[in-house]
């Protein structure tokens, strides 16, 4: 189950829509026969967040609502509701392939492994070439280009302090043999 359709009714019907358009949603003004006018917002996930006149209906009174932002934090709207804000949480899984894609190109085939501990692996393939990418923020990164078999866990020869400046060395490696 899932939900579709939030409405608050308020009796600060343009005040309210100002908040929530200041969060970043798309307000349309809406009237759906002889009903009265209303906004409608859809958000990311396909939800709508309606906001209607209190008229019909009572103004909707405590309401703890969470929405995920562009930053955390807690909020209130107009009528005194609690807004909380919450940054979506980026897994390193996805971190890294948007790093390896912005550095090597949308040509670069990546396998992407991240361990209980926090250690990511990169393997990557460009054209004939092989890398292998190592490492955590915390301690460092190592890179290997084209590794024979039997030097799949002897370590790397390259480092580097973070992933951004290890794929650097990789691209620069590989730049020239798939030109």
């Amino acid at each position: 189950m899932t939900i579709d359709l939030l409405v608050i009714y308020t009796n600060r019907l343009d005040e309210c829509r100002d908040f929530y358009a200041g969060l970043g949603l798309d307000f349309v003004p809406e009237r759906h026969g002889n009903g009265p006018a209303h906004y409608a917002a859809t958000l990311a996930d396909g939800t709508v967040l309606e906001l209607y006149p209190a008229t019909r209906r009572p103004e909707t009174g405590y309401l703890r609502l969470g929405l995920t932002g562009d930053s955390p934090r807690t909020l209130t709207d107009p009528d005194g509701r609690t807004v909380v804000l919450t940054a979506p949480e980026r897994s390193p899984m996805t971190t890294t392939r948007e790093t390896v894609r912005r550095i090597l190109g949308d040509t670069a085939q990546t396998d992407v492994r991240v361990y209980p501990g926090g250690d990511v692996s990169v393997s990557i393939t460009i054209g004939d070439d092989f890398a292998v990418v190592d490492g955590k923020d915390a301690t460092g990164w190592g890179w290997s280009l084209n590794p024979a078999s039997h030097e799949a866990f002897t370590g790397h020869a390259r480092t580097a302090e973070d992933i951004e400046e290890a794929l650097q060395g990789v691209r620069a490696e590989i730049a020239p043999n798939n030109s």
